[in-house]
């Protein structure tokens, strides 16, 4: 056991002097650091002119709001619908609205058809989501507008006089407004799911910042890789003869693990850095559970080579499969369907896709097992 011990933390110190290995684990953090740094500075902010044609005070402090309003998209008042024609033209706006005379008093009888202008320039992709900005501002007003408009239209009786009527109405509206306004965006996040208010998802462009984790995910799978070929090289030197036909299995299987642990400890602090973690234990559960399944990977390849060239040239070929196949930068399976099925061949793809949640990291960490289990009864039979 202690000969065990002296040669794994003598292979530690050989993986830190092995340039080749120490690239993987340093461009990591620095890949990640200098995409978010690159990110910050620049420009993502998407500018909208607004033009009030109609004089109403209510689209007046609409457009009050959006203009004081913090998001990626800016918002400003144009002087007149020439200067906000041409500021789309020139591509200096992504899009241009004028809201036309008698715009509010349409839109609460609900018969505003073609009373809002709207100028797009053609290499707008952002228009749809500029709308519902402006649309579901310009709700927190209207709404209420379109209430009282639908209860003087209807026949009921309260008890109440209208003006008591409308100033209990107007305090709870307020309430509700306040509490949790009128539209929100709901979705899946792992096993959450996340609701957010429409100003709150307008701001967050951490869209952008997807792909590192797909990135982190090729550069560990590459790092195990590295351990399966340094295991193949001083296969060939002669490292491991002296080792006895109990603990060889497992020195092998730990030669890989080493070197995929060390990378996702490196990763895990990237993911951080990067600003894509969601929450600290679900990150070290999945970090775990894929340290797993890439051991587990490429041990399996180590027990059934020992062809250092072999082995590296299956690094290259891996790596740009699981970029092209795997969801990093494009889901390509929308393209060709039948990717869905090389994705199950690929370790990235249990690390972005299956080990979403906690039950998912576990489905992951069960495969990675049985796949070291599979090495590990190679390794017993090639020792006999």
């Amino acid at each position: 056991m202690k000969r065990t011990l002296t040669f794994l933390l003598l292979f530690m110190k050989r993986l830190c002097k092995k340039p080749s290995f120490l690239v993987i684990l340093l461009l990591m953090p620095v890949l990640v650091l200098g995409f978010r740094l690159i990110l910050s500075e620049d420009d993502e902010t998407m500018y909208v002119a607004l033009f009030n044609e109609s004089g109403n005070k209510k689209i007046d402090t609409v457009i009050d709001e959006l203009v004081a309003g913090e998001s990626t998209m800016c918002f400003y008042e144009a002087e007149s619908t020439e200067d906000l024609r041409a500021a789309v033209l020139t591509e200096h706006a992504e899009c241009g609205f004028v809201f036309e005379e008698g715009l509010w008093e349409a839109m609460v009888k609900e018969e505003a058809e073609g009373l809002i202008t709207v100028y797009q320039n053609t290499k707008t992709t952002n228009s749809d989501l500029i709308k519902e900005r402006i649309f579901s501002q310009m709700y927190r007003y209207l709404s209420y507008d379109v209430m009282l408009n639908h209860m003087e239209n209807s026949e009921f009786e309260d008890g109440l006089t209208t003006e008591a009527r409308e100033a209990y109405l107007f305090e709870k509206y307020e309430q509700y407004i306040t509490d949790g306004g009128v539209f929100t965006i709901s979705y899946m996040e792992g096993d959450n799911t996340v609701v957010k208010d429409i100003e709150d998802a307008v701001a967050d462009n951490s869209y952008l910042l997807k792909p590192v984790r797909g990135v982190l995910a090729v550069f560990m799978f590459m790092a195990a890789m590295a351990g399966a070929v340094f295991w193949a090289i001083d296969e060939k030197a002669g490292v491991y003869k002296t080792l006895g036909y109990t603990e060889r299995p497992f020195v092998n299987m730990v030669v890989i693990f080493l070197p995929a642990f060390m990378s996702c400890m490196v990763a895990l602090i990237s993911v951080f850095i990067g600003g894509v973690a969601e929450g600290i234990i679900l990150e070290i559960v999945r970090i775990l559970a894929y340290c797993i399944m890439l051991t587990g990977f490429a041990n399996l390849i180590r027990a059934c080579t020992s062809n250092a060239t072999l082995i590296c040239s299956l690094l290259p070929m891996l790596t740009v499969v699981s970029v092209i196949c795997c969801h990093i930068i494009v889901n390509v399976v929308h393209y060709v369907p039948g990717v869905k099925y090389v994705r199950i061949l690929l370790p990235p793809n249990y690390y972005l896709e299956t080990s979403k949640g906690f039950a998912g990291c576990f489905i992951t960490a069960g495969i990675g097992l049985v796949l070291i289990c599979a090495g590990v009864l190679i390794d017993r039979k090639k020792c006999r």
